[in-house]
């Protein structure tokens, strides 16, 4: 018997706005797990810091009602088909999907203000890039994960195998959601990576 199932799990977190960098790279990836990863940005205006950081806060992502200068969102999804082979059936052509969507923030007028903003500005969203995409690392290594546990399971029947695979993929994504959690948590939301405005100022 085979089957074709299909299904996603999501999860968000936002960095405010020195801990070791990350590489932007992202982890690679097996056979069978593909990667989007989008990135938007909200319109930044202003000559001086004070006025950066005015234009931000007026034009951030909105996340949980909390001061968020970027955000992160990440989804997993997943299909596959069931084969029985004697006593046991397993999954095959198992196929995972991870979507990014990054949002960050687009100063639209640089060219306004002076060499020592802009050099604080780059410094700032160097740092809130590398924060971004290290939950963007966290949503590759879930669908890693899931890929993983989908191709290892093996039940006595197909009938039970559906919500045995949703179980197993799902308690994957939740790993990763909560290790997304501790990263905020360690990092001080970005804070300890730099990416706070002004570059310098407290979390």
């Amino acid at each position: 018997m085979r089957t074709l199932i299909q299904v996603a799990a999501l999860a968000t977190l936002a960095a405010c706005g020195p801990g070791g960098p990350r590489a932007l790279d992202p982890p690679t990836l097996p056979d069978g797990v593909t990667a989007e990863v989008h990135e938007v940005f909200y319109p930044v205006s202003g000559r001086t810091v004070d006025a950066i950081g005015a234009s931000m806060i007026a034009n951030e992502p909105n996340w949980e009602s909390e001061h968020a200068w970027g955000l992160a969102r990440w989804r997993v999804s997943w299909r596959w088909r069931s084969t029985e082979h004697g006593s046991t059936c397993k999954l095959t052509a198992v196929r995972v999907l991870v979507h990014v969507h990054i949002t960050l923030p687009e100063w639209q007028d640089p060219e306004r203000a002076t060499t020592e903003v802009r050099q604080r500005w780059n410094v700032f969203l160097d740092a809130l890039r590398v924060h971004e995409y290290g939950h963007r690392d966290h949503a590759h290594l879930a669908g890693v994960e899931v890929h993983r546990a989908l191709l290892a399971l093996r039940t006595p029947d197909c009938v039970d195998i559906p919500v045995e695979a949703e179980r197993r993929a799902r308690e994957a994504v939740l790993r990763h959601h909560r290790l997304d959690e501790e990263y905020e948590r360690s990092t001080q939301r970005g804070w300890s990576q730099g990416a706070t405005w002004p570059p310098g100022s407290g979390p």
